[in-house]
């Protein structure tokens, strides 16, 4: 829970015109987390709702659209807020996260010592609180988890086939390629004018002289510009020049 000192401050903050966003960021706290302090006027919550089922439809829409990522927000929801929702609506175990049980436990403790609980539509209520309920959560989840660990392995052979054939994920190409089915292919005359920028910096032209160097010549940057030594400098730190492959980049 945010402390005492902390709350005034960014109630403070509101006070004096900061964006929430900014404020957000300053504190490192969801912008949920700032509005509720702000709404509480930066004092800690008087009481703790325990008569009634609230479901967010943000913690909902978060939940069907992804795994387990939506998981840290929920957590400052419920450290934040505790009590305002005692149940977590998920479709199926997995969608509230493939973990495996022992990180799993992370994040299953604060929801169960809050008496909130899991409510599936695939296995039903996920009881935390009995014995045959926690060994049959952690069988199924060890399942689930291992799915996934398979899943991850058949995606990174995929990736690992279409670095090897040249091709990447961004789906673009640097300055001397063209992309032609998906692999990056050279062009002629953009390539040397690369080897042109790498030979005059190797001589020992410094990075502006470089730039002066081409434009001397009449040589377009990329862009159809004039070129500039911060240009220069991508092109000479950019691994792609250097043969080396960078999966997404």
């Amino acid at each position: 829970m945010i402390d005492p000192d902390r709350r005034k401050a960014i109630y403070q903050l509101h006070l004096a015109g900061v964006p929430l966003g900014k404020i957000s960021r300053q504190f490192h706290v969801s912008l949920r987390t700032v509005r509720t302090i702000i709404r509480q006027q930066g004092n800690l919550p008087q009481t703790v709702r325990k008569d009634k089922i609230h479901i967010d439809p943000e913690l909902l829409r978060r939940l069907y659209q992804q795994c387990d990522g939506w998981m840290q927000r929920v957590h400052e929801i419920l450290v934040e807020e505790e009590g305002e929702f005692q149940v977590v609506l998920s479709w199926d175990q997995d969608r509230f996260g493939r973990f495996d049980p022992i990180g799993g436990g992370y994040w299953i403790l604060p929801f169960r010592n809050a008496g909130v609980r899991l409510e599936t539509i695939a296995q039903g209520r996920i009881d935390w609180n009995d014995f045959a309920g926690r060994l049959l959560y952690l069988v199924q989840q060890e399942a689930k988890h291992a799915y996934l660990r398979d899943l991850s392995r058949n995606v990174l052979r995929g990736q690992l086939a279409k670095a090897r054939a040249g091709e990447g994920a961004d789906g673009s190409a640097p300055y001397g390629y063209r992309l032609e089915d998906g692999r990056r292919v050279i062009v002629p005359e953009e390539a040397a004018v690369v080897r042109m920028m790498f030979e005059q910096y190797l001589k020992g032209l410094a990075i502006r002289a470089v730039a002066a160097y081409l434009n001397a010549k009449g040589i377009p940057s990329p862009r159809g510009k004039r070129w500039r030594g911060s240009t220069i400098r991508s092109f000479l730190v950019n691994k792609k020049y250097t043969g080396t492959f960078i999966w997404g980049k």
